[in-house]
């Protein structure tokens, strides 16, 4: 059974199995070509920002797969009357099923395209700052306040972790050539 965005394990340890094959998927033959390909989609971007949770948006801005299905030559149009609050998932514009399935479409390997919109929409989300003013501590702690990832910082945070995954493939291609 595929986990997917869930940790909920029908045995022990197949969360890690899943983790494990996205792992091999990424340093395969084919992983490593994708993610040349969308190494070079990001860095021919216009504007280096990238959106979560949909594929295009009415300003014109893409996620991941919709920067790579633009540089493919992809026609990625927002649907006729939608504004920015009209977006409300991927079905809206057109994508039947889960987004992964438009990476395959793209080309890319199941497993990579999903660990592409693991990263693009569910890890690169934000973080926690503490709450720094008059306010009693909470039990332990202090209480902490959600602070979104920019497109920018999303872009770039993107792009360092294809070039990681690249860096590594070289490493130890190198290493075993």
């Amino acid at each position: 059974m595929r986990i997917s965005y869930s940790e909920d394990e029908d045995f022990g340890g197949q969360f890690e199995l899943w983790q494990a094959n996205c792992r091999r998927s990424l340093q395969g033959k084919a992983g490593q070509s994708a993610l040349q390909e969308l190494e070079a989609a990001l860095l021919a971007m216009p504007d280096k920002r990238l959106i979560a949770n949909k594929l295009i948006d009415a300003e014109g801005d893409v996620c991941s797969l919709g920067a790579l299905a633009k540089y493919k030559g992809h026609e990625l149009t927002v649907p006729k009357g939608m504004t920015a609050d009209g977006f409300e998932d991927f079905d809206e514009i057109d994508l039947s099923g889960e987004m992964e399935d438009f990476g395959v479409e793209l080309g890319m390997p199941r497993l990579v395209a999903w660990k592409v919109v693991e990263l693009n929409d569910v890890q690169i989300d934000g973080h926690y700052v503490p709450f720094i003013g008059p306010i009693k501590e909470i039990g332990y702690r202090r209480p902490q306040v959600f602070i979104p990832t920019t497109p920018e910082e999303r872009y770039e945070k993107v792009l360092a972790w294809v070039r990681k995954q690249l860096s590594s493939e070289r490493k130890v291609s190198k290493a075993t050539g």
